[in-house]
């Protein structure tokens, strides 16, 4: 009859492959992932005897290998070079976990470990998911028409944006639907581009939203939105500007008024009534 030990380890050969082959393994360029990989091996000499193959589904690369507890990386995949570290001493307890330093031309490869001895097993089939981080998004205003743009570059994969409006009037939040933005993507040296636009009349502020779904990694870019009809550059409206200019018009006009009065008292004070009177006398003589 069967031990509880060995129905556990039975079960868990069963399982584990069916549960590695719906994970995928998702890492940002340059850095560190660990490829989860356990296999229960029936006693610690079947690990030493076996070759344990780290390879590419489609197509076939070998990205580590190990024979009889030693490493060999003889015909390691050129992509691979120097990018693999594996646990020699923990293999024969099961731990066949590999460690990869991702570069975006991994992306997308099907890898799985085979164990290969008195028959061969396939086990740990996963993807390799490769990001890049976006730059901060940048978030501007166009006046004239009442839109907002949200640029941001430099990226993989192709990103998700989402916008959020404050309504000005409700001051309610809401995600706006599909057809209210409009998205032109471009795509650089293998990474992308993105510029996405909305419209922003009746909204009191606008934020931008991309996600990185490989990464999960979210950046926020936002923008207070003035009241439409307003200019924002200096803090003063239309109706600002024309106040300005009605009040230096208003002053110019005042002090044309006092200038016309001030010379018209000058004319008819002491001094003026004398010379008049001066030249009628010189008239009459």
């Amino acid at each position: 009859m069967m031990g509880k030990r060995q129905a556990v380890l039975l079960a868990l050969s069963l399982f584990l492959p069916l549960l590695s082959a719906f994970k995928n393994t998702n890492g940002t360029n340059g850095s560190w992932v660990l490829w989860e990989c356990h296999h229960p091996f029936s006693d610690p000499s079947e690990a030493k005897e076996s070759r344990i193959y780290w390879q590419g589904i489609e197509p076939s690369k070998v990205l580590h290998f190990c024979k009889e507890g030693e490493e060999n990386l003889d015909h390691q995949d050129e992509s691979f070079k120097n990018r693999t570290k594996i646990f020699p001493n923990q293999i024969p307890s099961g731990n066949l976990s590999l460690a990869i330093k991702l570069d975006l031309e991994h992306d997308n490869n099907s890898v799985e470990v085979v164990i290969s001895s008195k028959d061969t097993k396939k086990i740990c089939q996963t993807t390799l998911n490769v990001a890049v981080s976006f730059q901060k998004p940048t978030v501007e205003m166009n006046q004239t028409d009442m839109t907002v743009t949200c640029s941001t570059k430099g990226g993989y994969p192709v990103p998700e944006v989402k916008w959020t409006s404050w309504d000005r009037e409700s001051g309610l939040e809401r995600t706006l639907e599909e057809d209210e933005i409009w998205n032109n993507i471009t795509k650089e040296k293998k990474l992308y581009n993105i510029v996405s636009k909305a419209n922003a009349t009746g909204s009191k502020k606008m934020t931008c939203t991309v996600y990185n779904p490989t990464s999960n990694e979210i950046l926020i870019g936002s923008i207070d939105i003035p009241a439409q009809g307003t200019d924002n550059h200096n803090g003063l409206g239309v109706g600002g500007i024309v106040g300005i200019v009605l009040g230096v018009v208003l002053v110019g006009v005042l002090a044309f008024v006092l200038y016309k009065c001030c010379r018209q008292r000058c004319q008819q004070g002491p001094a003026h009534q004398y010379i008049a009177a001066f030249r009628r006398q010189a008239t009459t003589e």
